[in-house]
């Protein structure tokens, strides 16, 4: 069995809410190799004899005022990543001698020469799982000639690179012909079935719409403001918007100024527990994409949970988006930046009857997101290096 280095600047406690993705791939992977993960530690939480939780400073402020001026440097350059990069680096070289297979995984601009240096002088085959390209980021500044270079040296240095998106793998195909053998496209993961909780039969007294995750200038709430400009005040009172995460100054204060507000309620991130039990409690769930460029290349890892629950989900993206993937069955679900009176028209007919869409979406769709299925993937692309 291969031994396996995973290697994750996680920006949020292991296992919380911006760290899932990896926790689960890890659960998935556990059963096929032998693997090591050095994650960026938060708490004392302990995860396994196989995961060592390395602690950094903080020292966000200072990236936060100093990258801001400079753009482009954000795209190499963060303080705090170097520094834990270079921390378990020397975990490495102090206590893990042997291993075949590196994988970088969440940050890989920051990380990639520490870890590149660690691949090759263990002869060790380099994997990156890039969740964010450094080209066709509507979420990345910088100037765009040097994201084309810093993209092009980790796509040609790395024996392999994972991508969580179909348009996102084509994309790279098109800019990469003469590496498609190393582009590997693998979906994201969502939680065991088993972590569910038992369905509520609970209902609240208002048709709840739950959004989970941030909300900021490029994912925002614009069209859900409009598509409430067109229902009457009187069937507004039998609507309520949860949203739970992070949600921007902006447009806290959007909502605050608005005729909607007591529409909307704002709870702040909570564990997965709390959060599960508000998502059964719940008539439909939100995913919102940005419409910057109008194209999203991203897939919302909500989407893999979202799917769980067998709830209706309204999905507010650009015409060309990668999650109208799982909609191509019930496209009446699914609103562009002008569909504020479908969208309307949507609210009503959930008002009259909550359970209208209920059986809209293929479900069984989450096959294909469950830990096992994607950690396999993984495994078998990289074990094809050798």
């Amino acid at each position: 069995m291969r031994k396996y280095l995973c290697i994750y600047y996680c920006w949020d406690e292991l296992g919380n809410a911006n760290s899932n993705q990896n926790h689960r791939q890890y659960a998935g992977l556990a059963s096929l190799a032998k693997i090591t993960v050095l994650y960026r530690q938060f708490s004392n939480r302990k995860y396994g004899d196989n995961m060592k939780g390395i602690s950094s400073p903080d020292f966000l402020l200072f990236d936060r005022i100093f990258l801001k001026i400079f753009q482009s440097l954000k795209l190499v350059l963060g303080v705090d990543i170097f520094f834990w990069g270079c921390k378990m680096a020397l975990y490495v070289k102090k206590n893990i001698k042997d291993f075949d297979v590196v994988v970088l995984t969440g940050t890989p601009y920051v990380l990639f020469g520490i870890t590149t240096l660690l691949a090759r002088k263990h002869k060790a085959k380099l994997v990156v799982q890039m969740y964010d390209p450094l080209l066709d980021n509507n979420y990345m500044g910088g100037i765009n000639f040097f994201r084309s270079l810093l993209e092009k040296k980790i796509v040609r240095s790395s024996d392999l690179i994972i991508v969580h998106s179909h348009l996102m793998f084509y994309k790279m195909c098109d800019r990469y012909p003469m590496f498609l053998h190393k582009l590997k496209f693998v979906p994201f993961a969502t939680d065991d079935v088993k972590l569910l909780p038992t369905p509520s039969l609970i209902k609240q007294d208002l048709v709840t719409l739950l959004y989970a995750g941030t909300l900021q200038r490029e994912r925002n709430l614009d069209l859900i403001f409009k598509s409430l400009e067109r229902i009457p005040k009187s069937e507004i009172a039998a609507i309520e918007i949860q949203l739970i995460g992070n949600v921007s100054t902006s447009i806290k204060s959007q909502i605050k100024k608005s005729p909607y507000k007591d529409v909307f309620e704002l709870l702040p991130f909570m564990d997965k527990e709390n959060l599960y039990d508000y998502v059964c409690k719940s008539d439909a769930l939100l995913v919102i994409d940005s419409f910057k460029d109008n194209c999203n290349i991203f897939f919302p890892s909500k989407l893999c949970e979202y799917l769980l629950f067998k709830k209706p989900i309204l999905l507010i993206t650009p015409e060309i988006s990668e999650s109208r993937r799982l909609f191509m069955e019930c496209p009446e679900l699914c609103f562009n930046q002008y569909d504020e009176d479908k969208l309307a028209q949507t609210l009503q007919a959930m008002i009259k009857d909550r359970t209208l869409f209920d059986s809209r979406l293929n479900y069984s769709q989450i096959e294909q997101f469950y830990p096992s299925v994607v950690g396999k993937q993984i495994f078998e692309s990289i074990e094809s290096l050798f």
